[in-house]
């Protein structure tokens, strides 16, 4: 009877750690094309921020109550069904690039390996890029500006679009960065429909950056 007990106990032991490994895997956020409603809680959750709401949440250490968003912009699953993978990632790079922007904080590519485990490997391979050479494009389209603008006074979810932008520039043709980010900026838009135009203008000029100081692949 007491070995019959002792094996019981072990079962129990095992079911608990099996069940403790499930929590944890289920903690990973997955960002994957199949699970798109994580991308549109995300950004449901935090679809228009002021500078107020911004402040005060680095302050409490935590996201913007978003209480005043604009229905009409919240983004719908249906929306989806037209996207291409290629913008679901997209739309997921910037969107972890967003959540170290909003608290100013350093990118950890480890991090977001652990975190989001089901990246692409071209995924990674962009987010590590922005990771090394942040300053170089925070600086750049810092220079891009008008002089009454400045990098803290552009909204953290603009700044990872312009940051995934100015560097998908290195890699794939111009056209598809500019049409993608302006795309994008509308599904996402935070405070007015102009600031797509932002993003264009930002970018038109980045490339026009780039070119002059030969960085670009020929």
């Amino acid at each position: 009877m007491l070995k019959i007990k002792n094996n019981t106990t072990n079962d129990k032991k095992e079911q608990k750690n099996k069940k403790n490994q499930k929590l944890i895997v289920n903690e990973k956020i997955n960002f994957d094309e199949k699970n798109e409603t994580e991308i549109i809680k995300f950004f449901k959750k935090n679809n228009e921020f002021s500078d107020k709401n911004i402040k005060k949440a680095e302050k409490n250490n935590k996201p913007p109550e978003s209480s005043n968003v604009d229905k009409g912009n919240s983004i719908k699953k249906s929306e989806f069904k037209n996207l291409t993978k290629r913008r679901l990632n997209r739309m997921a790079n910037i969107s972890i690039i967003y959540s170290w922007q909003l608290f100013n904080q350093n990118i950890d590519i480890e991090e977001i390996k652990e975190k989001y485990f089901e990246l692409t490997i071209d995924q990674l391979k962009l987010l590590n890029f922005i990771q090394k050479n942040y300053s170089f494009l925070k600086k750049v389209i810092s220079l891009q500006l008008k002089s009454n603008w400045s990098w803290e006074r552009i909204l953290p979810l603009i700044r990872s679009i312009l940051l995934v932008g100015a560097a998908e520039l290195f890699f794939i043709p111009k056209r598809i960065v500019f049409n993608e980010s302006i795309e994008i900026t509308k599904i996402f838009s935070v405070t007015s429909d102009n600031e797509f135009c932002f993003v264009n203008a930002v970018l038109q000029k980045i490339y026009n950056y780039y070119e002059t100081k030969n960085l670009l692949r020929n």
